[in-house]
C-alpha cells in the first residue's frame, strides 16, 4: 500500500464524517454484500467501516457496473433503513487489482484486521472472510 493510500486509510478510520455504518447498518451491509455473491462476483472478504468498506473478491462483472449497482442500490437500503435521504457513497471508488498468492495474502489480512486497528469495538461483526470459522 502506498503511504498516500494509508494516510487515506487511516484519516477515513478516524473521521465521523459521514459514518452512518455502526449498529444494524452493519448486519444490513454485510447480508446485502453476501447477496450479490454468485451473480455477480465471488465474494473472499469484507471489512465494514463506519464510513467505508474494503471489499476482496473475485468479479464476474464488469467493475464499473459492479460498483455503480453496489453502491446505489446499498445507498437506497441504507438510506432507507436511517430513515435519510440523499447521497451515502463518494462518487469514485479505489481499486486494486491482485497480482499474485502474496499481494492477496497481505489484501486479506489487511481487511481482517482493519476494523481491530481503528479500535472499533464491534470490529467481530464488522469482518467477513472465507478462511475464517464460521461464528456460531
Amino acid at each position: 500500500m502506498s503511504k498516500k493510500q494509508w494516510r487515506i486509510d487511516q484519516y477515513l478510520d478516524k473521521s465521523r464524517e459521514g459514518a452512518y455504518l455502526y449498529g444494524n447498518m452493519i448486519c444490513l451491509l454485510a447480508a446485502y454484500l453476501k447477496s450479490l455473491e454468485s451473480d455477480f462476483y465471488d465474494l473472499i472478504a469484507f471489512s465494514i467501516m463506519p464510513n467505508h468498506v474494503h471489499l476482496l473478491f473475485t468479479q464476474k462483472t464488469g467493475l464499473s457496473c459492479l460498483m455503480q449497482k453496489l453502491k446505489g442500490e446499498s445507498a437506497i437500503l441504507l438510506n432507507q433503513a436511517l430513515g435519510r435521504q440523499g447521497k451515502f457513497w463518494q462518487k469514485d471508488y479505489y481499486d486494486k487489482q491482485i497480482c499474485d498468492e502474496r499481494h492477496y495474502c497481505i489484501a486479506y489480512e489487511y481487511i481482517k484486521n482493519n476494523a481491530l486497528k481503528a479500535g472499533l469495538k464491534d470490529a467481530d461483526k464488522r469482518f467477513y472472510g472465507i478462511h475464517e470459522e464460521p461464528q456460531l
